[in-house]
């Protein structure tokens, strides 16, 4: 499974989790990094989210109650993942 217990990523944090109906993403401060895309993950690793509009908060209301992993990719193909829970 693509289970954590815990990690920091460095890059960006999610917010709010646990989430109800929206996920945010926002990056830390003084980095150079350019998002690309956003996939969200259950923890079977399957794909139940993808988006590249950025611009605004990414819906998950339509996902189950669960743990879910977040990846980001930037436009220098380099992955980010982030945990957080849907209420």
């Amino acid at each position: 499974t693509l289970a954590v217990n815990s990690f920091n990523n460095g890059v960006f944090s999610v917010y709010p989790n646990p989430a109800k109906n929206v996920v945010n993403i926002q990056l830390k401060d003084n980095l150079n990094v350019t998002l690309k895309s956003v996939s969200v993950y259950d923890l079977t690793g399957k794909v139940v989210l993808e988006t590249n509009d950025l611009n605004q908060p990414i819906n998950v209301e339509k996902l189950a109650i669960g743990t879910y992993i977040l990846s980001i990719s930037d436009t220098q193909n380099k992955s980010y993942t982030q945990k957080f829970i849907k209420e």
